[in-house]
Formats: C-alpha cells, structure tokens, sequence
C-alpha cells in the first residue's frame, strides 16, 4: 500500500491491468530537474517536459488545489512494474506542500508504438 499523509490506495487493485502507465506530473517552473531525477532514481528514465502557462494570470483552483499560472507538466511512458517506485520517488521531493507545488495522477496506456521495448511484441502492417 502506497501511503502519504493524504494518499492511500491499494497499488495491486490500480496498476496492475496495462503494461505501461502514463505519469502525468506538474510543478512550478524550475522544479521539472527535480521530478527527473527521482523518477531516475527510481529506476525510470527520461521524459517530455512542456512548459505551461495559464490564459490568466490568476491561480486556477484543480480539483480543490490552487495552480500556479505558470507551471511545468512532465510526462512520462514507464513500464506499469515500476510505477508505483516512481510516483513514490516524485512524490516525496516535489508533493503540493512543498515550494514545488508538485502535482501527479497516473494515465492507462493501452498501445505504444515508437518505444524499443514494443518493436518486438506488436507487428504493424
């Protein structure tokens, strides 16, 4: 069981169905080195940074959280077997609590194509 202060889920009943997980992750500018890096240490590597920014210059309430309006989105594909290490890595540097303002939710991915790994299992005509 994955436990923070404020999360509590049982990781066999959420990620165990597909192969590879998306991990959606959004920080304030300047943190996205952070993220990266725990998701290496967790044994995961790589990843899609964009920066955002928000139409207004206001915070934004998500979900009952305030967004800065300008903020980093990471995106990263990892195999569904390291996931929860993962999130648990990103999680315990950049949480909302923290300056980071870290944010992150775990997306199902039912095809990748494009990824060494999945050259060998699919054949595409």
């Amino acid at each position: 069981m994955f436990n923070n202060e404020d999360i509590i889920f049982e990781e066999d009943e959420i990620f165990a169905e597909d192969e590879y997980k998306l991990i959606f992750t959004t920080v304030k500018r300047g943190y996205e080195g952070e993220v990266l890096e725990a998701a290496k240490l967790a044994g995961h590597s790589g990843g899609v940074v964009m920066q955002a920014k928000s139409v207004d210059k206001v915070r934004k309430r998500f979900f009952g959280f305030s967004v800065d309006p300008e903020s980093a989105v990471i995106l990263m594909i990892t195999k569904a077997e390291i996931v929860v290490p993962v999130i648990k890595s990103i999680y315990s540097v950049v949480d909302f609590k923290s300056e980071a303002r870290g944010m992150l939710f775990v997306l199902p991915i039912s095809l990748v194509c494009g990824m060494n790994e999945s050259y060998e299992k699919i054949d595409i005509v």
